[in-house]
């Protein structure tokens, strides 16, 4: 890895980079401060050499600063150089930032694409594209776009979730890639929808609130139409619509978990995820799909909460043992 990301760090810090070195150098970024701290210091070198000297190396100056002293240990003058590197830092990994990167660029090539890419971190983020389309943009997600969007295609492509109200233009379709699988893209002229990418188990995932969506793969596509959800496995190439209550599924645009007649187990299942916590149903008759329950509750409840209202409508119980969650009759 180290090797991969001082060619990334290099192409970033002189303005080289595409899209995907951002979204991997965000990545990296996060795993721990550490990272964080190499970078501010590369900047920080970075700075001090091209300032000497226009005619640098940048990925042998990178090696070469990990050899050095000063890759351990950042000496006082540095400090003006740090608090400007980490500035750079914010608007890489900080919610609702915005940062360009450019393509590399010779003498007779045309003038560099330039895009810019919104990265979340524990928060959701809301905004406006050119062309009048709402974008909600979950947690930890980023969506990148050409500065040309709405000029002659809008294209934007997403790593994570959002929920894309899109401004009507049959001129100019909406275009939604996936990182996971590039060979596919939702297209849309306007309409209400999410979009969500899952990296570790590659599929996605498509859910229509308004409009008219098509889904396409292979050559092939797919039209979905309101309260329907696509999931499709990368790896199969199979892609399985279903009816949903799409307002329920996409309530996490508004900071809300909402179930309509869901089955107690398959809302239980949904909540592990959510909450990162084991919860057990220790009673067979809970999780007969006969069992149902409905609600709307705010993400920052705490799941004994969630618990009590659902308590309401039946004799649930439960329990909590070394983290876990126990429920019963």
């Amino acid at each position: 890895m180290p090797e991969i990301i001082d060619h990334i760090i290099a192409r970033v810090i002189c303005g080289e980079a595409s899209a995907d070195d951002i979204l991997q150098l965000s990545r990296w970024l996060d795993e721990r401060d550490e990272n964080k701290q190499i970078f501010v210091r590369l900047k920080a070198y970075w700075s001090i050499k091209s300032s000497k000297n226009k005619d640098v190396d940048m990925l042998r100056e990178i090696r070469k600063f990990r050899l050095s002293p000063s890759a351990k240990s950042v000496a006082r003058p540095w400090y003006i150089y740090v608090a400007a590197a980490a500035v750079v830092i914010s608007l890489i990994i900080s919610a609702m930032s915005l940062f360009y990167v450019r393509s590399v660029n010779n003498v007779s090539a045309p003038a560099p694409e330039v895009f810019y890419t919104r990265i979340t971190d524990g928060n959701r983020s809301v905004f406006n594209m050119k062309d009048g389309t709402k974008v909600t943009l979950n947690k930890n997600s980023s969506l990148t776009f050409a500065e040309s969007f709405g000029q002659e295609n809008r294209r934007v492509k997403l790593s994570g979730e959002a929920f894309f109200d899109v401004a009507h233009n049959p001129e100019l379709p909406f275009e939604v890639t996936l990182d996971v699988d590039n060979d596919v893209s939702i297209k849309v002229l306007g309409t209400e929808f999410g979009a969500k990418t899952d990296t570790v188990k590659a599929m996605i995932f498509a859910t229509l609130l308004s409009g008219v969506i098509c889904f396409d793969s292979d050559g092939r596509t797919i039209t979905m139409t309101p309260d329907q959800q696509l999931t499709y496995t990368c790896s199969s190439r199979k892609a399985v619509v279903s009816n949903v209550d799409a307002e329920s599924a996409l309530a996490w645009k508004d900071g809300l978990l909402k179930y309509k007649s869901i089955a107690l187990y398959k809302m239980m299942s949904d909540l592990e995820k959510i909450y990162d916590v084991k919860i057990s149903i220790t009673d067979e008759k809970l999780t007969d799909p006969s069992v149902v329950v409905s609600g709307t509750f705010e993400e920052g409840q705490s799941l004994e909460q969630i618990f009590a209202v659902i308590s309401r409508s039946m004799p649930l119980k439960w329990k909590k043992n070394d983290g876990k969650y126990y429920l019963y009759l």
